[in-house]
């Protein structure tokens, strides 16, 4: 073959495709002269290496601190030209001649219309374009920023590229940061992502509105409202009010009380994963661009711009909830959840729908926990259902639970009459009046205590021993003047 000539600097470059690069070589072996070429192609490409390397991650975000504002001008002035060429299109002579037509008139009568037409143009544009619509001034040129040379000393802060568009994408800063609030002591210098075992866990510290994230060295182009975790991930925090608890490479975690924050996280390494805690839900990632809404009491608002987002909603056993790119998710907070359990758990009792109420008043159970509010009432309910479904010894049991238990007076006193009456229905007169001495006890001045005597006569009617003679003489004494209390006391008297 003839001699490649400039083909040797691809081989020395690493630039060459394998199959060429061999028969090159094989030429190579048998030629002086290439030789020679390929020996200076190898020690120019070895001198040039540090100038072909790529630029450090520090330098590259401080190079975008500096050229971030201005980038952001340009693109602001242009978006508000494009604007103004919106608004007005291609006819801005028609438009101007609405103002200064053209005929013979003359006058002031003429020419103040006019100027007034002209003044109200002027000041539309001028709130179109605003101020940059008036071009920049070749006055002085300010001197470039000067590079610090510890770099490694300020941490650069990403704009929120779902917030607010921008016509320049900053670069994704390799360093950890901590929360500071304002005037509060700088924290010790973090450390980069590839020192993992350097970067501390960070102490809650409460950031709001203007609080953010800084460097250690607080540089000024840290943006107000927003926060880099040292996952990477960028946090808007302008209308939140959260603390953030951990602030690791590889985990992060906050805890929204109140606003709305919006976070966009880089792909997590493997069991990594970024945190938002509400009173209502955990919101999880490991990648993604959310926003996370806690500005209502009764729910927590998820939207999700890219990728997914796990959400676990507050009460033990409801459901894990994916939301996907585009969606918008409501997540309600644990007692507006079981406020509407309650609710739907009384229609369907209402319109005899007894399967749907007890799926209900057990969801309800479920979730709120033995401790949880309204416990005792939604068993009672529940021991409703239960008897009217034929299922009178899980109701009775029910019922004893409540009795026994340390709920309110009322659920205990009602539990405890139930289950009295649940015996009458079964015709187990014993039980029923040890239930109902047994209520005479506990509350003797309980809501029922005339339905206990009135039942403790009945069942001993006619009978005159010591207990039954007990009740009688009670009841008339302290209901006697009642309707239908006369009446079982004639009908049941000692004979």
């Amino acid at each position: 073959m003839t001699c490649p000539g400039a083909e040797l600097l691809a081989l020395a470059d690493g630039r060459m495709a394998v199959a060429r690069a061999q028969e090159v070589r094989a030429h190579v072996r048998g030629c002086a002269a290439c030789q020679q070429q390929l020996a200076a192609a190898d020690a120019m490409m070895a001198q040039t290496a540090s100038l072909r390397a790529p630029v450090d991650a520090d330098v590259e975000a401080r190079l975008w601190q500096m050229l971030a504002p201005e980038a952001e001008r340009a693109s602001t002035r242009a978006r508000k030209r494009a604007a103004w060429r919106e608004l007005l299109g291609r006819r801005v002579v028609e438009v101007l001649e609405l103002a200064w037509p053209q005929d013979n008139e003359s006058g002031w009568r003429v020419w103040l219309p006019r100027a007034a037409w002209t003044a109200v143009l002027a000041a539309i544009l001028l709130a179109v374009l605003g101020p940059d619509a008036v071009p920049d001034e070749p006055a002085v040129a300010s001197p470039a920023p000067i590079v610090a040379p510890d770099l490694a000393a300020t941490v650069a802060s990403e704009r929120p590229e779902n917030a607010v568009p921008s016509a320049v994408s900053p670069p994704r800063s390799a360093f950890s940061t901590t929360a500071l609030a304002p005037n509060e002591p700088a924290a010790p210098p973090a450390a980069t992502l590839g020192d993992a075992a350097l970067v501390p866990s960070v102490a809650p510290r409460h950031v709001r509105g203007w609080h953010h994230l800084v460097s250690t060295t607080d540089s000024p182009a840290a943006t107000p409202g927003h926060a880099l975790l040292a996952c990477g991930a960028l946090v808007d925090l302008t209308e939140a009010n959260a603390t953030l608890m951990h602030n690791l490479p590889t985990d992060a975690e906050m805890d929204l009380a109140d606003g709305r924050v919006v976070v966009r996280v880089p792909k997590l390494p493997p069991g990594g994963k970024l945190v938002v805690r509400t009173a209502d839900a955990t919101v999880q990632v490991k990648g993604t661009a959310f926003a996370v809404d806690k500005r209502n009491k009764d729910w927590t608002t998820v939207e999700v711009f890219e990728g997914v987002v796990q959400v676990d909603a507050v009460g033990r056993g409801r459901e894990t909830v994916w939301v996907y790119a585009g969606e918008t998710r409501r997540i309600d907070s644990l007692d507006a959840y079981l406020r509407r359990q309650i609710a739907e758990l009384d229609d369907a009792v209402a319109t005899g729908r007894l399967d749907v109420a007890y799926e209900k008043a057990q969801r309800y159970l479920t979730v709120a926990g033995p401790d949880g509010p309204d416990v005792e009432d939604v068993q009672l309910r529940l021991g409703g259902i239960l008897s009217r479904t034929g299922r009178v010894a899980e109701a009775a049991r029910l019922y004893r639970t409540v009795a026994d238990g340390d709920g309110p007076v009322y659920a205990r006193q009602n539990a405890l009459a139930v289950l009295a009456v649940l015996h009458r229905d079964a015709e187990r007169f014993d039980a029923e009046r040890a239930t109902w001495d047994e209520y005479l006890v506990r509350f003797p001045d309980g809501v029922f205590v005339r339905e206990a005597l009135v039942r403790e006569v009945e069942i001993g009617c006619g009978r005159s021993d010591g207990p039954v003679e007990q009740a009688r003489r009670t009841l008339a004494a302290r209901f006697g003047q009642e309707p239908g209390t006369v009446e079982v006391l004639e009908r049941c008297r000692t004979r």
